[in-house]
């Protein structure tokens, strides 16, 4: 939509030209595209040189695979007991007759 605004033509006509890979209005976006990323980095560099830890941090994370440590401490304390399980009639059941027919498997 931006790109439409800026020609004064419609989106959808931004759209089929960039849909066109080997077209020179697509190869010309990507061209500047990648003159845009270029500068962009170049400034952040620069940036960077000049002393922005910020932008220090930022960069070691991007092109170093450099990461924040994190430290966890886990801690439990228990209180209370787990009511004993109880099952109904129907579970139980089932239960015994798993039990009787792995049984008679192993035998």
């Amino acid at each position: 939509a931006e790109m439409a605004a800026w020609f004064g033509c419609a989106t959808r006509t931004i759209e089929r030209r960039m849909s066109r890979k080997d077209g020179e209005f697509c190869r010309s976006y990507e061209k500047g595209f990648g003159r845009l990323k270029i500068s962009l980095r170049r400034q952040q560099i620069e940036s960077a040189k000049g002393g922005n830890v910020s932008m220090l941090i930022w960069l070691g994370k991007q092109l170093l695979d450099q990461a924040d440590k994190r430290e966890v401490k886990e801690e439990a304390t228990v209180t209370e007991k787990a009511a004993p399980l109880t099952l109904s009639p129907e579970d139980e059941e089932f239960l015994q007759r798993k039990e009787r027919a792995f049984k008679e498997l192993k035998s």
